[in-house]
Parts: C-alpha cells; sequence; structure tokens
C-alpha cells in the first residue's frame, strides 16, 4: 500500500511539472509574438533620405568643369511611407550662399546673397517591375531669399528681401541599385508667387516692390543618391 502510494504521488508531481512547463512555454511564446508584433509594427514605414549628386558626379567624371546648375533647388530630401500603402510624406530642403566681388567704376564691390528653399507634401511610393518605385505627391513650397550689394567704402548700394509660397504636383522615380541603396530622379510643376521688395539706401523713397506669379516647370535633370532605412 505504502509502494502504491508513493507511486501515485510521484504521478502526481510529474503532472503538476508538466502543467508548470506547458504553461511558462505559452506564457514565454506570448511575450515573444506579443515583442515581435509590436517590433513589427515600429517597422511598418520606411525611411528615405536623399542626396542631389550631380556635383559629385562633375567631379568624379569632370564634365569639362561645367558647374551649371542642375535646376532643382532642394539638395536634401527626406520621405517616410507605410510599407502597406505607400502613402506618407514627403520633405525637402535647399540652401544657397555665394558672394561675388567685381569693380565698378573704380570701386570693388560686393554681392551677398543667400536663398532658402523649404518643401512638405503628401507622397504615395508604389513599386513597377523588379527594381523600380513611381512617387506621386502634391507640395507647399516656401521661399526666403536676400541680396546685398555693397561698396567698399563699408556703404550698402543695394539690398532686396523675397519671400514667396507655391504648391504643385511631383513625380519620382528610384530605381534599386541593393537593398538599401537606391538612385533616381524627380520633376515637378509648380505654381509660385514671389514678393520681392528691393531697397536703394542712397536713393531718397526707393523702396520698391514686386510681385510675380509664375508656373514653373522642374525637369528631372537631377539625380539623388538615396538611402532606404
Amino acid at each position: 500500500a505504502a509502494s502504491l502510494l508513493f507511486a501515485a504521488g510521484v504521478l502526481v508531481a510529474q503532472k503538476r511539472d508538466t502543467v508548470r512547463s506547458k504553461i511558462n512555454y505559452r506564457t514565454n511564446s506570448y511575450e515573444q509574438n506579443s515583442q515581435s508584433s509590436s517590433t513589427s509594427e515600429l517597422k511598418n514605414f520606411n525611411q528615405y533620405v536623399g542626396l542631389e549628386a550631380n556635383q559629385l558626379l562633375r567631379q568624379i567624371f569632370d564634365f569639362s568643369n561645367d558647374n551649371s546648375s542642375s535646376g532643382n533647388p532642394y539638395l536634401i530630401t527626406y520621405s517616410f511611407n507605410s510599407s502597406n500603402t505607400g502613402s506618407g510624406m514627403s520633405f525637402g530642403l535647399g540652401y544657397l550662399s555665394r558672394k561675388l566681388e567685381d569693380v565698378d567704376q573704380g570701386q570693388k564691390r560686393a554681392t551677398k546673397t543667400s536663398d532658402i528653399r523649404f518643401r512638405m507634401g503628401y507622397e504615395k511610393k508604389s513599386k513597377f517591375g523588379k527594381r523600380w518605385l513611381l512617387g506621386r505627391g502634391i507640395d507647399f513650397l516656401l521661399m526666403h531669399g536676400v541680396d546685398e550689394t555693397s561698396v567698399d567704402n563699408g556703404g550698402i548700394d543695394f539690398n532686396s528681401k523675397t519671400n514667396g509660397w507655391g504648391f504643385g504636383p511631383r513625380l519620382s522615380v528610384l530605381f534599386e541599385a541593393t537593398e538599401n541603396i537606391l538612385i533616381g530622379t524627380e520633376m515637378a510643376w509648380y505654381f509660385q508667387r514671389d514678393k520681392t521688395t528691393a531697397d536703394f539706401p542712397s536713393l531718397p523713397q526707393s523702396n520698391s516692390d514686386l510681385i510675380d506669379r509664375s508656373f514653373n516647370l522642374q525637369p528631372p535633370t537631377a539625380l539623388f543618391l538615396t538611402l532606404r532605412f
């Protein structure tokens, strides 16, 4: 009888250990599944960072020292898009600063120019073929520029400020060189409204305002090196 009771106790203990192990396994599995699902939710979109590569290509291949602009003012781009639908937001930023010196009627003259441009808007990317991505979107633009000319005696001869805004559609094409490196270009057709205020400090009551409205076609002449992560 004692041996039978001992054997029964061993069987009960084994069953309890089996139940505990099953519960622990299911709990660990559930935690792992929840962690993996939360990770997949965090990675439910792709990010793209692009840099215009035209100047780099000119330096590498030496296109007869051609320093002409590509016509694209947005040197850096960033976008994030849903990996399921391709919908997302896109941003672009461009900054230009230069100084030109010359001599006018025996006086040294310096002209400083700075220009900053920003865009943001809705974008949708979709894949076609094996390695190609097509992006369509519409952007809103903001612009600000300053142009100042001074003579060698330190006086200001001319200055102007330009502020503007705009909007319009944009189309981009990207080629997947690798999983994370893409090469692409884009074209856009933007409506822009710019207001320029000019001033000649040496002349009294010389302020003038100029408002310019235009539709500008931006051809696909800029190449972007884009990283996806």
